[in-house]
């Protein structure tokens, strides 16, 4: 009778979340996959700012951007998925991409000169985004980040700190080598620099370029950013100096060949920690620099590890247990049945350089079960790039902020149509993972949950602090969509809110939304 009763628990659950969810039928809505649009007819980029905040936008939610528009030249806004969100100088830029895109040559549309990877940016929270630069042959800008120099490649002070805006991408299906692309603030170019060069030896994935990072080598005292280029290895690079303005990349890999894509570089303790596949690495500052490895998760190989879900991903340093010193926090996913395991390593007791075995924190899959109402969860992949920290002057802890999709196995469940699995398909939410120390987890969704006149959101990548924060008191945005090789046509999206929506998840027994 236990047992029976259970069940009927859970199915009175499930059947509650399902008619929540589907709530907003009766306002015609038919299906959570978009409608093909009209490129020629579509509405301005700043309209959309204003009418899909009215229309769409729920709790302190509100939709900054939906792919596709126009902006104030008239280019077009478009993409399947916003892969990074970047301040930098006073404006937000956003990577987009292509991807399983059907406007795009690759996947049925009919010109081959267009769409291709785009940067986009946005100079006020009112205004709408504008087409920054697009990338012929690069299907989508995989990183974007803005670093800072203090020091030329010899060491040597710099008259003032310089600001890089850089994008990386590789380019056709790897045949054409990865590229770094920097932005010319000045005259408001991007200017290409070739690291990989000619072909790679290897198509897709292998060549994908997913983090930049930036450090300053410890020895030497040279301010470096470092490049994870697919599996060829870690690529870094220096300012030049005050007349020639340019970054100088290393000829050749600093480590690698990789048997896997790197997915996440760290600074933690003063030194800086890449990961691959299962595989954590410290590197030795110096003039002549070589990685140790330091950790190994499991019995797992690097090579053992699905390439497509990454093994160690979003790797950040977080403060350890003890106050200390700093522990490397980071999700687990191997492959198709991962259940992303958060794990901290925290450093040995008199040896911040050392850790001890890692620690599982929580498994994903159970937390997510329980925030849909016990809907089945088979596959959970996240913490897409860096994990974002939230820190804010006024309260003593630190917030950790990242995103992660999962796969379903109830045919009733709110679903993604157009990315079916089995009996059930890819959650349509994107659900965002708050941390508050050590084994204190919570859960929300951007925009609170799905409704079945939008199209679907399915994850987060990325989160960044606004850079128009004097106006705005504390807002967050947020951006992603995940093609998982099922086609759709302009998926991409990003939303903003107030950071403090955050810190009441951890203050408030019930949910903001």
């Amino acid at each position: 009778m236990t047992n029976d009763k259970g069940t009927k628990v859970r199915q009175i659950q499930r059947f509650c979340v399902v008619l929540h969810m589907m709530l907003t039928i009766f306002l015609g809505a038919c299906s959570m996959y978009p409608q093909d649009k009209s490129h020629s007819s579509l509405v301005a980029c700043s309209s959309l700012t204003n009418t899909t905040n009215r229309e769409t936008s729920r709790g302190s939610w509100r939709q900054s951007f939906r792919a596709a528009c126009r902006d104030s030249k008239g280019q077009v806004a478009g993409g399947s998925e916003i892969l990074h969100l970047v301040p930098h100088r006073g404006s937000l830029f956003a990577a987009n991409g292509f991807w399983m895109d059907k406007s795009h040559y690759w996947y049925g549309g009919n010109d081959p000169s267009k769409p291709w990877g785009q940067v986009l940016r946005l100079d006020a929270s009112e205004q709408g985004w504008q087409v920054d630069a697009v990338f012929a042959n690069h299907l989508r800008i995989e990183s974007l980040a803005s670093v800072s120099f203090s020091t030329d490649y010899k060491g040597r002070s710099l008259n003032s700190t310089q600001s890089v805006l850089l994008a990386a991408a590789y380019e056709g299906n790897g045949e054409g080598g990865i590229n770094l692309f920097e932005r010319d603030d000045v005259h408001k170019r991007w200017l290409s620099t070739r690291i990989v060069k000619d072909s790679l030896g290897a198509k897709g994935i292998a060549n994908s370029v997913r983090v930049i990072k930036q450090y300053r080598d410890k020895l030497t005292g040279i301010d470096r950013v470092f490049v994870a280029a697919g599996i060829h290895g870690i690529w870094s690079g220096a300012f030049a100096n005050d007349q020639e303005r340019r970054i100088v990349w290393t000829t050749e890999a600093e480590f690698g060949p990789l048997p896997v894509r790197a997915l996440s570089l760290a600074e933690a303790n003063n030194s800086l920690f890449v990961s691959v596949g299962s595989m954590i690495y410290r590197r030795v500052d110096g003039h002549t620099p070589h990685y140790e490895r330091i950790a190994e998760i499991g019995d797992s190989k690097p090579s053992d590890v699905m390439a497509s879900v990454g093994g160690i991903r979003g790797m950040a340093a977080v403060p350890s247990p003890d106050g200390r010193a700093e522990s490397l926090l980071f999700l687990w996913t191997p492959g198709k049945h991962a259940r992303a395991c958060m794990m901290r390593m925290d450093p040995e007791p008199n040896d911040s350089i050392r850790y001890q075995l890692p620690v599982i924190e929580v498994c994903l899959d159970e937390m997510i079960e329980t925030h849909l109402r016990g809907i089945p969860v088979r596959f959970v992949l996240g913490a897409y790039n860096e994990i974002f920290s939230l820190r804010r002057a006024e309260r003593y802890e630190s917030i950790e902020l990242f995103g992660v999709e999962a796969i379903v196995a109830d045919r009733d469940a709110p679903t993604a149509m157009n990315q079916p699995m089995g009996e059930g398909g890819f959650y349509a939410g994107a659900i965002v993972v708050a941390r508050k120390g050590a084994g204190n987890y919570r859960l929300t969704e951007v925009n609170c949950f799905p409704l079945q006149s939008e199209s679907p959101l399915v994850a987060l990548r990325t989160i960044a602090a606004s850079p128009f924060d004097a106006l705005q008191g504390g807002e967050l945005y947020f951006g992603g969509y995940d093609a998982n090789f099922h086609l759709g046509q302009d998926t991409a999206w990003i939303f903003r809110s107030s950071s403090e929506l955050f810190y009441r998840l951890f203050e408030e027994q019930s949910s903001p939304c």
